[in-house]
């Protein structure tokens, strides 16, 4: 029983979260937080790669910037990166996992995932918001998310992905000191990563 509840709670939760949010029909300033810098000064990224760290529960996602010698690297959970993986090897489960269910969900309610904007870094972690548009809404509706969250989902919807420049900065820099998944990479190594 115990195997099975953790994936449990993690999908109810998720599920829990994802109904709320689009019922909110949150604008980017009723999200909870004002994004952090202006969307003009946003950065366009890729993801190029994701991996596993060798001894680590944690994976690291690598997106590319135009104009940016470095990977902007970024930390998250291996739950999350397998999800990522499997949107960019467009590889869909027998049956739908966390990450499937919650695109189902937006499918099947007519939103659609149009940007995800990776905006700020807070006490070495990462944090998101997704742009969604709903076919019965002019306005857009803005989720806080995590960003690797919102990168499986952004990627499956074929969205774009944008950083700010704190974003880019702290990601360019490589090092996996926090432990924690959605955290910044710092110095520049990148011996031991698994792509």
């Amino acid at each position: 029983m115990s195997i099975l509840r953790r994936p449990l709670l993690a999908l109810l939760a998720m599920l829990g979260l994802m109904v709320i949010s689009v019922a909110l029909l949150r604008s980017p300033e009723a999200m909870g937080r004002d994004l952090a810098v202006p969307v003009d000064s946003l950065v366009e990224a890729e993801v190029v790669g994701v991996g596993a760290l060798p001894g680590q529960p944690l994976a690291v996602v690598l997106l590319r910037v135009e104009g940016e010698a470095d990977p902007v690297a970024i930390f998250v959970g291996l739950a999350e990166a397998e999800a990522i993986a499997r949107a960019r090897e467009d590889i869909k489960p027998p049956r739908p996992l966390t990450h499937e269910l919650s695109l189902g969900l937006l499918d099947a309610s007519g939103a659609r995932v149009e940007r995800l904007v990776v905006d700020e870094m807070r006490e070495g972690a990462y944090l998101a918001a997704i742009e969604l548009r709903l076919r019965d809404r002019r306005q857009p509706v803005w989720v806080d998310a995590r960003p690797s969250d919102g990168l499986a989902l952004a990627i499956r919807h074929q969205a774009t992905i944008l950083l700010s420049p704190q974003v880019i900065e702290a990601g360019t820099s490589l090092d996996p000191g926090s432990g924690e998944p959605d955290a910044t990479l710092t110095g520049r190594g990148r011996a031991g990563l698994r792509l």
